[in-house]
């Protein structure tokens, strides 16, 4: 072959295999995703993304996505709520809450409980019993009075705003009660008798039958099982337990700051006498007597406040 034959035939084949790679690169094109296309814009896209949190495009159920509304209902109520509507709720639960009035006497013994769930009495000792849930009650000139009717008794009781001194143990009480059953009457203290000494300031003017004059004197409060109070030169605090035998003061804790003699006798006085009180008592004046047996007594008035 010459070689001018010989090189139109390798041109020819160089054509050919130019036509064949321009060929392939069209299919590859049409087969490439769309995705891959156009690089710049999905990666705008991120960018754009990356400026705020990353949310997950999940789909969700028809009824989890019902409920999940509810719930960010529920949630903005709760967060809404006026505080009003809690106070109120609370006022509601307090009112529900009523103290039960209890009462008692001796020879032959008897004991009655009231509140808003009824009456209950036993007398004659405990051998007789008799309970309702329909008593009521009205206010009186005096204090108060209820009235009960059972399948079987009458009931009548009487509270009268006047201390009374339990026939047995000497404990004072802020009510006089008179119970009638039918046409049976008798009689006997009621309330509660820490309520006659407790959260009231009160002021000492005499130890031992000895006057308090020109000379400071102690003072006390009772609250929560406890009396606290100052001495003419420190402060003292100690345990001051009541219960139905009398009343029991712990050892006082005394704070130790200098004091003059005179003054010195008072605080020791005072210290001495208070571990050793077993009971008290209120007169009509409103006086407070605090007992020691043998030892002599202490006594208090309510303090003054202007």
């Amino acid at each position: 072959m010459s070689p001018t034959k010989r090189f139109s035939v390798m041109r020819l084949l160089v054509f050919a295999f130019v036509l064949m790679l321009v060929s392939c690169g069209k299919t590859n094109d049409q087969r490439r995703p769309e995705s891959a296309i156009e690089p710049e814009s999905a990666a705008g896209e991120t960018h754009q993304q990356a400026d705020g949190p990353e949310v997950a495009d999940t789909a969700i159920p028809d009824g989890d996505a019902r409920r999940g509304e509810q719930a960010g209902e529920t949630e903005k109520q709760s967060i809404d709520a006026p505080a009003g509507d809690l106070s109120d709720a609370n006022s509601n639960t307090a009112q529900s809450q009523t103290s039960t009035f209890r009462a008692a006497g001796n020879e032959p013994g008897w004991t009655l409980s009231f509140s808003e769930t009824g009456l209950e009495l036993y007398w004659n000792n405990g051998q007789n019993r008799t309970a309702t849930t329909s008593a009521t009650e009205r206010a009186t000139d005096r204090g108060f009075q209820i009235f009960a009717q059972t399948e079987t008794h009458r009931i009548v009781v009487d509270v009268y705003k006047d201390i009374c001194r339990d026939t047995m143990t000497g404990m004072p009480y802020p009510n006089t009660v008179s119970v009638a059953v039918d046409s049976r009457t008798m009689s006997g203290c009621g309330g509660d008798p820490s309520t006659l000494l407790e959260g009231i300031p009160w002021t000492v003017h005499t130890i031992a039958n000895e006057q308090l004059v020109d000379v400071e004197q102690p003072s006390f409060l009772v609250e929560g099982g406890r009396i606290s109070g100052r001495t003419p030169c420190n402060t003292f605090n100690a345990t001051f337990q009541l219960s139905a035998e009398g009343l029991v003061a712990g050892n006082p804790a005394v704070t130790r700051m200098a004091c003059p003699e005179g003054l010195t006798n008072v605080e020791a006085g005072f210290l001495y006498h208070l571990e050793r009180v077993i009971g008290f008592d209120v007169d009509d004046a409103g006086d407070l007597t605090l007992k020691t047996g043998s030892e002599g007594t202490i006594v208090a008035r309510r303090e003054v406040t202007n």
